[in-house]
């Protein structure tokens, strides 16, 4: 993050921020940084955040209010250099993402938290695709400072070429475990050492609590 250490969390609601982010947000409160918050609703207590911004946000996508938000904060970004911007719930991301367009030079960096459960078959279709639209119209350009992949390649590939030998190791232990406990005398080991797997649970029948105490 270099010399500039001030970042910007926005979301609908401080709600939002106060049940799901306060230890992210503590958390970079505590590397040094200065965290600000922007969203909709009467701001609250969140441990690490030394700014609040209330914005005039509204549930409905097409109020003035919301698109008056957005100018606030293009005024709100352009004034105060943040080096990131972290966006959650999918209406304040919109209309942050709205607040970059067109994008200018030294814009901080974006990353953008999709809440996926909006898009599924449970949210109304009408709802489902405004929605979408949204996001076709304001994704292009988020990945544009860090890669559609935010810098993670290394340990993207790494991942690939571990995964093998950590699955086989895993499975090694497994069926190691099988045959120790069947050897030792455990009842309704399960599954049992040459049985086909497809986890890499294990389980066994103690009987009794001394039993258990004994085990553990």
């Amino acid at each position: 993050m270099g010399a500039n250490r001030k970042i910007l969390y926005v979301a609908s609601s401080f709600g939002h921020l106060a049940s799901f982010h306060r230890p992210y947000l503590r958390w970079f409160a505590q590397q040094g940084c200065e965290v600000h918050a922007a969203a909709g609703g009467e701001p609250c207590a969140l441990e690490g955040v030394s700014r609040f911004i209330p914005l005039p946000l509204e549930k409905r996508m097409a109020s003035p209010r919301n698109f008056f938000a957005a100018h606030q904060l293009r005024a709100l970004l352009r004034r105060e250099d943040y080096a990131l911007v972290s966006l959650h719930t999918s209406l304040a991301a919109f209309f942050t993402r709205l607040a970059l367009r067109p994008a200018w030079k030294g814009r901080p960096v974006v990353m953008n938290t999709v809440h996926g459960y909006l898009f599924d078959d449970a949210t109304p279709l009408l709802k489902r695709q405004l929605l979408l639209s949204a996001e076709r119209l304001t994704a292009p350009g988020i990945g544009k400072d860090l890669g559609a992949n935010f810098n993670l390649n290394s340990s993207f590939f790494k991942g690939i070429f571990m995964a093998p030998n950590a699955v086989k190791s895993a499975l090694k232990t497994a069926v190691f475990s099988a045959y120790m406990l069947e050897k030792m005398g455990y009842n309704n080991v399960s599954p049992a050492y040459d049985e086909e797997r497809t986890d890499i649970i294990q389980t066994l029948e103690l009987g009794t609590k001394e039993n258990l105490v004994h085990f553990t």
